[in-house]
């Protein structure tokens, strides 16, 4: 005996982009892999922060931190707790002691991915500054995975760190999917001055994207770089359908299969492997800008089919 037909097939479109698994720690993603400090005067101190974000939805923790060179100091201690969707500033501070390049790292471990992150370190002690100089707050910017026409911007702050007023007069970017605003420029800093750069990461393709910001100075060197990376990440969608099981049926419905047509195709296909038992299914391998047509059949326990429900269409967005 033939199983009930189905009726009352509702559907809705629900975005999730995108979609990922709630069950694993986050995704740790910093702001900057190297920070330069540039030229300070020995017995001075400079400081810098690294953004340290969590774009995912479950907590990451980072369990231990190494910083290596001795005139490299950190005031955060271990563990850090990084709640989905919110970020810690990382402060560093240099003090050299003695004239001279310096260098270091930090070393960050964390229950998420990845597992351990660094952070390059530099900058030069001096016994007295001369001249204009410049030092940048950070020497590169990690956008990470950031969604189609969905703009991301960091901020990174370029000071004058020298004896006499720093004219940065121009500031060039590469990258398309990059742009450079907040300031406008020549600008003349004095001492201690700053001036603070927004760079912003807006892909408009799938992928891996870099860059570089560079500001062209009257300091030595006369050019300072900014590296930039990023990754567009497509959105994705699913379609949720519901359905009302059939009523006053004499054969048990034992479940359900579930019928789509995509745009362009002239046939249906099976999404489901086996019967569903429930009277709902989430349909996660529709495309955007798409229109799909769905119906369902109810099965029995012989494996007997109904005739096929209603059809609904509806239209994913781009």
């Amino acid at each position: 005996m033939a199983a009930a037909a189905v009726c009352g097939l509702s559907v809705g479109c629900g975005s999730s982009a995108p979609i990922k698994s709630v069950s694993n720690p986050g995704t740790l993603v910093v702001s900057a892999t190297s920070l330069s400090f540039g030229s300070v005067e020995v017995g001075q101190n400079s400081s810098a922060t690294v953004s340290l974000s969590n774009p995912g939805q479950n907590p990451i923790e980072i369990s231990k931190i190494q910083i290596s060179g001795d005139s490299f100091s950190l005031t955060a201690t271990a563990p850090i707790t990084i709640n989905g969707g919110y970020a810690y500033s990382l402060e560093v501070q240099f003090a050299p002691t003695a004239a001279g390049g310096a260098s270091g790292s930090i070393t960050l471990t964390t229950n998420g991915t990845p597992a351990t992150v660094s952070i390059t370190l530099s900058g030069k002690g001096i016994e007295e500054p001369i001249g204009p100089a410049l030092t940048l707050q950070s020497t590169s910017l990690a956008f990470g995975e950031v969604l189609l026409d969905t703009p991301a911007t960091q901020t990174v702050e370029a000071t004058s760190s020298g004896t006499s007023p720093l004219t940065i007069s121009a500031v060039t970017k590469t990258g398309k999917a990059f742009a450079v605003t907040g300031a406008t420029f020549p600008v003349t800093l004095n001492p201690g001055q700053s001036v603070a750069l927004d760079v912003t990461f807006d892909p408009t393709a799938v992928g891996a994207a870099t860059g570089s910001v560079s500001l062209t100075s009257n300091a030595t060197p006369a050019q300072a770089t900014i590296a930039l990376k990023g990754t567009g990440e497509a959105h994705t969608y699913q379609i949720d359908l519901s359905w009302e099981a059939p009523s006053g049926s004499k054969d048990p419905v034992a479940g359900y299969n579930i019928y789509r047509e995509a745009e362009g195709d002239t046939f249906y296909i099976l999404l489901n492997g086996a019967p569903v038992a429930t009277t709902s299914y989430t349909d996660q391998g529709v495309a955007g800008a798409t229109t799909y047509k769905y119906y369902v059949e109810s099965v029995d326990s012989q494996g007997n089919t109904s005739a096929p429900s209603n059809t609904f269409t509806i239209a994913v967005p781009d």
